[in-house]
C-alpha cells in the first residue's frame, strides 16, 4: 500500500471522528449569524460597487453557510478593533479575517487558518537601481499597517522613517501618492490594488517574504457549537478542493501567471514550427530545455523558499515574545505612554503621549529633551534604570511650572527586562491637577464638618467661664472694697480667662490651612491638646475617653498635618460609638475611647482605639482608598488624606477591627532622641 492511499485512509478516519465527536443539531430553520467584516482588506473582504461585501473570505464562508445550513448578515465596520468591540458587546456573533498573531483578540477563540499570505516591500520601479546601491534605507520613508509588523523588525531591516496606517488601502495610497518610497504590506493585497488601478507595470517587489501572516475567524469563548461548525466547515472545504478554486478566482500568482505566459510563447513558436522539420526539432529541443530549466529553477525557488519561510517563523516567535510589552501598548489609550532605551532613546510613542509633547516625530529623540518628559525626569533624582522600590511600588506625583500655572502630573515606570528581553523603560504620565485639587476640596468640606462640631462644643464650654467671670464681676461692684473679694477676684478672673484663650487657640490651631513647615515638637502635648478639643466635642454623647501617654515623645513632622489628622481620627471614632449607641435597642455600657502614646525602641507608637460599629475586612482594605464612605454625607477623603499625610511624614497607619465590636488605629513615627530636641523649640 502506497503512502498516497494511506493519507487518504488517515483523512477519512480523521473526518468520521470529527463528525462523530462534534455536537449533533438538529434545527427546524437556518441558523441567523451577523458577521463583523473589515471592508479595507482588498481582495480579502471589502465593499463592491453594488454596496455588498465581497472577497476571498466572504467566499469561504459563503460555502460554509450553505453546507452547515447558515443564514448570514454581514455588518460592515471600518477598523479591526470596532469589529473586536462588537464581538464584545454581542452586536455580532464572528469577526471575519482576523490576523492570527494579533494579541488583542486572546480573549475570543480563533477558528483554522481562512488564509495565509506574506509581507513583502514594495517600491517604484526608478527606485530599484538606487537601493540595490545601499546597505541601509535610513534616508527612505516607508509606511505600514498597525499590527502587521513588529516596530523592532523594522529597525533590523534598515527602516528608521516609517508611517503607521490604519489598513492596507491607507498604505497603498501614501505609495501611489508619493508620500512614502516603500510599501511594507500584504503582497496579494497591494498586487491586486495596483492590478485594478493599472500600475502593476510601475511597481515592483523589492522583497518577498518579510514576515507571514495569517487569518482566520473569531466567536466568543462561550460559543463552543458555532466555534465547531466553522472549524468542522474549513475542514470540509479544504478537502473538497473548492478552497483552490475559491482561492484562485482572487489571488492571482503573478510569479505563475509569468510563467504561463513564458509557455504560452513556447507552445505558439512550436505551432509555427510545423512548417519544417528542422525548426520543429530546434523549437522541440529548445522547449525542453526551457522546461527543465525552468522546472529546476521552480524546484530551487521552492527550497529556497520552505528555507526562508521556515527561519522566518522562528524570528518571528522570537520578536513576537521580544515585543509583547510594545504589542499590548493600546494606541488611543488616555494615559500618555512612552518607551525609550537605556540610552533615553525614544522608540515607541502613543497618540495621546504625542499631544502632551506638542511634537508629532519624536522616534529616536532623547527623550530628557522632550517637553513635559523631560521636566518630569529632571525632578527625579534617582536612576529610574537602578530598580528603586519607590519607583515600583507606588506612582510618583511631579509639580511642574508650565504657563505660569501649576500642574500636577502622575508618572509610574515599568522595566521592559521584567517582561521580557528587551532593555528599556515604559513611562505613563496623567495629568492629574484637577483630581489633586478636588481631592484637597473635598478634604477640606470633611474637616469642616469636624470643625463644626468642636465649635458647638467649644461654644457651650465658653459659656461656664464667662457666667462665673460675670458674677465676679457683680461682687467687685457691690462688695469691691473686701480684700477677700479683690483676692478671689485676682486669682479666678485669669485663670478662667486663660482657659478661653486655650480653648479658641486649640480650635484656631486646627482650622488653619494644612501647608507647614517639617518641624520637632512633642507629639505629648500635641496629643492632649487634641483630646482637650474633642472631649468637649463629645461631652453630650454617652462616650468616656481613657487616655494613657508617656512624656516627652518627640518627633520631626509638619506639625499642622499630624493635628488634623488625630483630630479626625478621634471625631471618627467618637461618630462611630454614637451610631453603634443609636443602633442599640438595649441600654448598654458607656462605650469607651482609649488613646495610648508611648515609646517602643527607635519609634513612637500612638493607638487610637474606640468601641464603635467597626468594619468589615472589605471595608478595611477599602477605606483608605479616595472616595470610599459608608457615612450618608460622607466625601470618602478623610482616612484616604490621614493615610497620606501619616506617610508624608515618614510615618505609617494601620487599621485593624471587628464589624460591631471595635476599631483599632496604629500610627507609627520614628523618635527624635534627646540630643536632637536640645536646640528645638519645645
Amino acid at each position: 500500500m502506497n503512502k498516497k492511499a494511506l493519507y487518504i485512509i488517515f483523512v477519512v478516519l480523521l473526518l468520521c471522528f470529527m463528525f462523530l465527536s462534534a455536537p449533533f443539531v438538529v434545527s427546524a430553520e437556518p441558523t441567523q449569524l451577523r458577521v463583523a467584516v473589515n471592508i479595507n482588506m482588498i481582495p480579502y473582504q471589502f465593499i463592491g460597487k453594488e454596496e455588498e461585501c465581497l472577497g476571498l473570505h466572504i467566499d469561504i464562508l459563503d460555502w460554509i453557510a450553505q453546507k452547515k445550513g447558515l443564514e448570514l448578515e454581514y455588518v460592515p465596520y471600518e477598523r479591526s478593533r470596532e469589529c473586536l468591540d462588537a464581538l464584545s458587546n454581542g452586536d455580532v456573533d464572528i469577526v471575519l479575517g482576523h490576523k492570527a498573531y494579533d494579541t488583542v483578540g486572546y480573549r475570543f477563540q480563533s477558528t483554522g487558518e481562512l488564509s495565509r499570505s506574506s509581507l513583502c516591500m514594495i517600491i517604484a520601479n526608478e527606485l530599484a537601481d538606487e537601493l540595490r546601491d545601499r546597505s541601509d534605507y535610513e534616508s527612505f520613508t516607508a509606511a505600514l499597517e498597525y499590527g502587521t509588523m513588529d516596530y523592532s523588525h523594522m529597525y533590523r531591516l534598515g527602516l528608521r522613517n516609517y508611517i503607521v496606517h490604519g489598513d492596507q488601502r491607507e498604505v497603498y495610497s501614501a505609495l501611489t501618492s508619493g508620500r512614502v518610497d516603500i510599501a511594507v504590506g500584504i503582497k496579494e493585497s497591494l498586487s491586486y490594488m495596483l492590478a485594478q488601478d493599472g500600475l502593476e507595470d510601475n511597481y515592483i517587489i523589492y522583497r518577498n517574504y518579510l514576515s507571514p501572516i495569517s487569518y482566520s475567524m473569531l466567536v466568543r469563548e462561550e460559543e463552543h457549537e458555532l466555534f465547531s461548525i466553522l472549524d468542522m466547515g474549513l475542514t470540509e472545504l479544504r478537502i473538497s478542493g473548492e478552497y483552490e478554486k475559491i482561492y484562485s478566482k482572487w489571488i492571482v500568482d503573478q510569479d505563475l501567471v509569468k510563467a504561463q505566459q513564458r509557455q504560452q510563447l513556447i507552445t505558439r513558436l512550436l505551432s509555427v514550427a510545423v512548417v519544417g522539420t528542422i525548426l520543429a526539432l530546434l523549437v522541440m529541443g529548445f522547449n525542453v530545455r526551457m522546461n527543465f530549466l525552468l522546472k529546476r529553477k521552480v524546484d530551487e525557488k521552492t527550497k529556497e523558499l520552505r528555507n526562508t519561510n521556515t527561519q522566518l517563523e522562528q524570528m518571528v516567535e522570537q520578536l513576537h515574545s521580544e515585543g509583547r510589552l510594545r504589542n499590548s501598548i493600546i494606541e488611543d489609550s488616555p494615559c500618555a505612554m512612552i518607551f525609550f532605551d537605556n540610552t533615553y532613546r525614544i522608540t515607541l510613542i502613543n497618540s495621546a503621549a504625542r499631544q502632551i509633547a506638542g511634537e508629532e516625530e519624536l522616534i529616536g529623540k532623547n527623550v530628557k529633551g522632550v517637553g513635559i518628559f523631560g521636566k518630569i525626569l529632571r525632578q527625579i533624582k534617582y536612576d529610574i534604570f537602578s530598580k528603586q522600590e519607590d519607583s515600583a511600588e507606588r506612582p510618583i506625583i511631579v509639580e511642574i511650572e508650565q504657563d505660569d500655572k501649576k500642574q500636577n502630573y502622575r508618572c509610574n515606570f515599568y522595566r521592559s527586562s521584567d517582561y521580557s528581553s528587551i532593555d528599556g523603560m515604559l513611562m505613563t504620565v496623567e495629568n492629574v491637577t484637577a483630581e489633586e485639587i478636588e481631592k484637597l476640596e473635598r478634604f477640606e468640606a470633611e474637616k469642616n464638618r469636624a470643625l463644626n462640631r468642636l465649635v458647638a462644643g467649644i461654644a457651650h464650654e465658653i459659656k461656664n467661664p464667662l457666667m462665673a467671670i460675670k458674677t465676679a464681676s457683680s461682687l467687685i461692684v457691690t462688695q469691691g472694697d473686701d480684700p477677700e473679694i479683690k483676692e478671689a477676684f485676682a486669682d479666678f478672673v485669669p485663670y478662667e480667662i486663660e482657659r478661653i484663650n486655650q480653648l479658641v487657640e486649640g480650635l484656631i490651631s486646627y482650622a488653619r490651612p494644612i501647608k507647614g513647615k517639617t518641624e520637632m515638637f512633642n507629639l505629648s502635648k500635641l496629643i492632649n491638646d487634641c483630646l482637650y478639643l474633642t472631649n468637649i466635642a463629645a461631652k453630650r454623647s454617652k462616650v468616656c475617653f481613657k487616655a494613657e501617654i508617656e512624656d516627652n515623645l518627640f518627633i520631626s513632622a509638619k506639625k499642622v498635618q499630624i493635628k488634623q489628622s488625630l483630630i479626625n481620627l478621634i471625631i471618627n471614632g467618637i461618630e462611630s460609638m454614637e451610631k453603634k449607641l443609636v443602633g442599640e435597642t438595649e441600654p448598654l455600657d458607656t462605650p469607651e475611647m482609649k488613646i495610648s502614646a508611648y515609646q517602643e525602641v527607635d519609634n513612637v507608637i500612638i493607638i487610637i482605639r474606640d468601641e464603635g460599629v467597626g468594619m468589615t475586612t472589605d471595608e478595611i482594605r477599602q477605606c483608605t482608598k479616595p472616595f470610599f464612605t459608608t457615612k450618608p454625607a460622607g466625601t470618602g477623603l478623610g482616612l484616604a488624606i490621614v493615610k497620606q499625610y501619616i506617610q508624608e511624614n515618614n510615618g505609617t497607619l494601620s487599621i485593624e477591627s471587628e464589624k460591631n465590636k471595635y476599631t483599632e488605629i496604629t500610627l507609627t513615627f520614628r523618635r527624635c532622641r534627646f540630643s536632637e530636641t536640645q536646640n528645638s523649640d519645645h
